[in-house]
């Protein structure tokens, strides 16, 4: 299937969603109906002939996605613009970062054409790309917005504030770059940082004991068999890390984290003092090479298993 096609498909399967979770009238699933068949009217999906590779292809519908979306249409872009970004966020990530910064450049371009439209747009944009529960959270497809949103006329000096403010977050820690230090200690006062573990991969796991998602990763990070056959061998080391100041609630939880791990809290609750790390949720998982150069920030705990099934060596 080619490209185009993909892109069709994607749209029909989320056309049968809507539809099939309305539970109004006939006359209301006709209208509805309407307003996802325009939907459809209203995004670019023509292929020029001429490019034949999935990549050129790619390439194309990303950057020239938004071409018909009339964005002068504030009823348009409220009632339409979420769908039709849904669709566009699952063709992001199949392109090279170019692209994507050239990509959400375009789109917000073309959104200043009313500025009502254009601040709609990324308060859409910033709950489906920075909300850490949202599953489209991604800050590298959120950061050439926040970066058009500064370069704007459209947003005040002092609503600027908080856009820099969520920049400056998204450059902490980032992926390619060095994670920031910090001193543990564990159970038996031993008081170590971050750097001085030796692993050729380190899994940061910031968590808290009484947190029902993080007792699930604890779970599946415990039981997965290459997790543990790679701490045996000493090619992973799991630093399970609770940032918060209620101590006594860390220690009555101790027993539940597996021996193999490094069970710690922050003595001086410098990740939270001094922000070190942009925990806007637990659980929060990190995977860092050997150097402590970040690999993946803020990831799925899928994203984490399915990078060390294809990297890691246990041989």
């Amino acid at each position: 299937m080619d490209m185009k096609n993909q892109l069709f498909v994607s749209f029909i399967t989320l056309s049968s969603v809507f539809i099939g979770c309305s539970t109004s009238t006939n006359n209301n699933q006709q209208e509805e109906s309407k307003i996802i068949y325009k939907t459809a009217d209203l995004i670019n999906t023509d292929v020029p002939s001429i490019l034949k590779e999935d990549s050129l292809i790619q390439k194309h519908l990303a950057t020239q996605f938004w071409k018909k979306f009339p964005f002068k249409d504030t009823t348009i872009v409220n009632s339409n613009f979420e769908e039709a970004l849904s669709i566009y966020l699952n063709l992001l990530p199949q392109v090279s970062i170019s692209t994507i910064d050239k990509a959400q450049q375009n789109l917000m371009n073309l959104a200043k054409e009313d500025s009502a439209s254009y601040k709609k747009v990324f308060d859409q944009i910033e709950h489906y790309l920075y909300d850490p529960n949202s599953p489209y959270r991604n800050e590298e497809l959120f950061k050439p917005i926040l970066e058009n949103v500064l370069a704007s006329n459209l947003y005040s000096e002092d609503e600027k504030i908080r856009i820099q403010y969520l920049l400056d977050d998204i450059h902490k820690n980032e992926v390619g770059k060095k994670a920031a230090d910090f001193t543990y200690e564990t159970i038996d006062k031993k008081v170590s940082s971050l750097y001085k573990i030796k692993s050729n991969y380190t899994v940061l796991f910031f968590n808290n004991p009484d947190c029902h998602t993080c007792a699930e990763i604890k779970k599946e990070l415990s039981q997965n068999p290459l997790i543990i056959e790679a701490i045996k061998k000493n090619k992973l080391k799991i630093l399970a890390l609770y940032p918060d100041e209620d101590i006594q609630t860390w220690k009555k939880h101790i027993e539940d984290y597996p021996k193999t791990w490094i069970n710690a809290y922050d003595p001086k609750l410098d990740i939270k003092n001094k922000e070190l790390y942009n925990l806007r949720a637990i659980p929060c998982l990190y995977l860092l090479s050997a150097d402590k150069t970040v690999l993946l920030k803020d990831c799925t705990l899928q994203q984490l298993l399915y990078y060390l099934s294809n990297n890691i060596n246990i041989d």
